[in-house]
């Protein structure tokens, strides 16, 4: 029997972290650090499966990560 994960621990255990190590350097500003982490979010989150990202928009709006409105709205 194939077992189911529930979406708050597939969402939690979806994307591989790199080292808080790898971000902190003293030639590194607060933004080029955010832009890196955005990027590496990013190329995780294009690879994961429907199930996958299902999990994640799950787990993100029911902790107000996000929410449903447009794009536009938030500028």
């Amino acid at each position: 029997m194939k077992s189911v994960k529930t979406p708050i621990f597939v969402a939690q255990n979806i994307i591989n972290i790199t080292p808080m190590s790898y971000f902190v350097t003293n030639h590194q500003s607060e933004e080029q650090r955010r832009d890196e982490l955005v990027r590496i979010i990013e190329h995780s989150v294009e690879r994961l499966t429907l199930q996958e990202l299902e999990a994640l928009y799950y787990d993100m709006s029911t902790k107000n990560y996000i929410n449903d409105s447009p794009i536009a709205s938030w500028e």
